[in-house]
């Protein structure tokens, strides 16, 4: 039925001791009905083949029924039933739970961690946050640098960065004329840093000029 592997037995670990325990039903007491061989499988809903699990032990073996499988048919349907655990998942409904529920790790193990993040973080670690400003530094130097904070949406221009082309249009006083007329594709310009951000490296124009003698290299008038 499942592949002889570490996984299958760790499975059926997990099976044996919670079949040897002693469960008295109470409400939201968080144990669940878990079926050993599931039924998209060919499992029934016989008594031999139902378990109480706690909800630990449920996501566990049926996160360990993905690496179990023979086939890749009976391996999709049990990705599919683990995704019903999924805290995003359209199907999450009462039976599953969320937040700190999801944290498998013992206590002590948490308790360690907390602890470890609080008293000795390597964030807080003086030579860490030394390499971080000088790494930001040496990025601010780089001829080409485009800071991070810079999101979707906005364009990079040699006098600064602006959200918006009537940003553009204010703030270094251009006509809304000549920068819809010399720009009217600019919402087409290429993507300069996986965000979105559009980059002008020309955006010096003078109105009293031609746009030719502005740089722009229109063509001659014939």
């Amino acid at each position: 039925m499942f592949l002889d592997n570490k996984y299958t037995k760790v499975y059926y670990q997990i099976i044996n001791r919670a079949l040897t325990r002693t469960y008295k039903k109470v409400k939201n007491d968080g144990y669940q009905k878990h079926h050993i061989i599931p039924k998209c499988i060919g499992g029934t809903n016989s008594t031999d083949n139902l378990v109480i699990l706690n909800y630990k032990e449920h996501r566990v073996c049926h996160c360990l029924l993905i690496k179990m499988q023979l086939t890749k048919s009976a391996e999709i349907k049990m990705r599919h039933a683990y995704g019903f655990f999924n805290k995003s998942s359209r199907y999450n409904g009462p039976r599953y739970k969320r937040g700190k529920d999801n944290i498998f790790s013992t206590p002590e193990i948490v308790e360690q961690v907390r602890k470890r993040m609080t008293e000795n973080n390597p964030m807080k670690d003086p030579i860490s946050q030394q390499k971080r400003v000088d790494t930001w530094q040496a990025n601010r130097a780089a001829q080409d640098y485009i800071p991070s904070r810079v999101l979707k949406d906005k364009f990079i221009t040699p006098n600064g960065i602006f959200k918006t082309k009537k940003e553009i249009q204010k703030v270094l006083n251009i006509p809304e004329w000549t920068l819809t007329t010399i720009y009217k594709n600019l919402d087409a310009l290429p993507t300069s840093n996986g965000r979105g951000s559009k980059k002008i490296t020309h955006l010096n124009i003078d109105p009293s000029r031609s746009w030719r003698d502005n740089g722009f290299g229109l063509p001659a008038v014939s």
